[in-house]
C-alpha cells in the first residue's frame, strides 16, 4: 500500500465518520434581565448565581430526544461540546476582582433558575470572590448560614435533586472591562473530565420528576458580566464500527512501515 493510497483511504474514511455527525443546539431562555435578549442568562448579575437545567433543543435542531437515543444506542459518542459567550465584557475595567466560574451540573431545575449568592457584591471590587457551585467553602457562608448550591433554596424548591454532583468546567477573566468584547468560546475537550461527564450526565438521566433536567450549566459571575447570548452545542459522532476500526489499525501500521522505510535510506 502506497502513501497515497493511504491518504485517500484515510480522507474516504473522515467523510463517511463526518457525514454521520449530528449537532446539537442549545439557548436558554430567561425572562429576567431587563433587556430585549432573553438569552444573556440576566446578562450575568454579579449578586446572582443562575442554573440552566437543560431539556430541549432550539428551533431547527436536531432535538434532545434524539441525542438520548444515540448515547443509548452505544452507535454514537460526544465528540464535541462548545460553549459560546457572545461578545462578553466585564462593566468596569477598575472592577478587577472579577471571574465567572462555570460548571457542568447534574440533576439541576429544569429551565433558566436564579439565586442572590452575595447581595454585597454590588460595586468596584466589592463583594465575596467566591464561586457558588463549589459548596461548602468560607465565601459560601452569608450571615451564618451556607448560600452555596445544594445547600440553599429558592421559591421554587431546591436547584438541584438530592445527590446530584457538578464538576468546574472552567473559569473567565476580564482584563480589561467594557474596552474590548470577545466572544467566550469553551471547549468541553480541553478540560479532562468535560466530554466524559456530560455524556455520563446525560445518559444517567434525572431524579427528583419531571421538573429537573439530566444536566446543566452553572454560571456563578462574581462581577457583572454583560453579553449577547449563550449558545451551547454538542456534536455527536457514529462510533466506527468493525471495518472502520480494522482500517484505522490498518492505515496506521502502513503509515508506522512507510515512515521506517524513509527511515533506512
Amino acid at each position: 500500500m502506497n502513501l497515497r493510497t493511504i491518504f485517500s483511504a484515510a480522507w474516504a474514511l473522515g467523510l463517511v465518520l463526518s457525514a454521520s455527525a449530528t449537532t446539537f443546539t442549545f439557548r436558554p431562555t430567561d425572562t429576567f434581565g431587563g433587556d430585549s435578549n432573553v438569552n444573556d442568562l440576566g446578562d450575568l448579575d454579579h449578586t446572582s448565581a443562575y442554573t440552566w437545567g437543560i431539556t430541549g433543543t432550539t428551533a431547527g435542531s436536531a432535538s434532545y430526544a434524539t441525542l438520548k437515543s444515540e448515547l443509548a444506542s452505544g452507535r454514537y459518542a460526544i465528540s464535541a461540546a462548545t460553549l459560546t459567550i457572545a461578545n462578553i465584557y466585564n462593566w468596569d475595567a477598575r472592577d478587577t476582582n472579577n471571574n465567572l466560574f462555570i460548571h457542568l451540573l447534574d440533576n439541576p431545575k429544569t429551565g433558566v433558575k436564579r439565586i442572590t449568592d452575595d447581595p454585597t457584591d454590588n460595586g468596584i471590587n466589592q463583594g465575596v470572590l467566591s464561586d457558588y457551585f463549589a459548596g461548602k467553602i468560607a465565601g459560601n457562608r452569608v450571615n451564618g448560614k451556607w448560600v452555596a448550591y445544594g445547600y440553599a433554596n429558592t421559591s421554587a424548591g431546591a436547584l438541584l435533586a438530592t445527590g446530584a454532583t457538578n464538576i468546574l468546567l472552567t473559569q473567565y477573566h476580564d482584563a480589561d472591562g467594557p474596552a474590548t468584547k470577545p466572544s467566550f468560546v469553551f471547549e468541553f475537550g480541553s478540560n479532562p473530565l468535560g466530554l466524559s461527564t456530560l455524556a455520563q450526565y446525560i445518559s444517567n438521566g434525572h431524579t427528583g420528576g419531571t421538573t429537573y433536567a439530566d444536566f446543566g450549566l452553572g454560571f456563578d459571575p462574581d462581577c457583572h458580566f454583560y453579553n449577547n447570548g449563550v449558545t451551547f452545542t454538542i456534536t455527536t459522532n457514529e462510533v466506527p464500527d468493525g471495518a472502520a476500526t480494522s482500517l484505522l489499525l490498518a492505515l496506521g501500521l502502513m503509515g508506522m512501515v512507510r515512515a521506517r522505510r524513509f527511515a533506512r535510506r
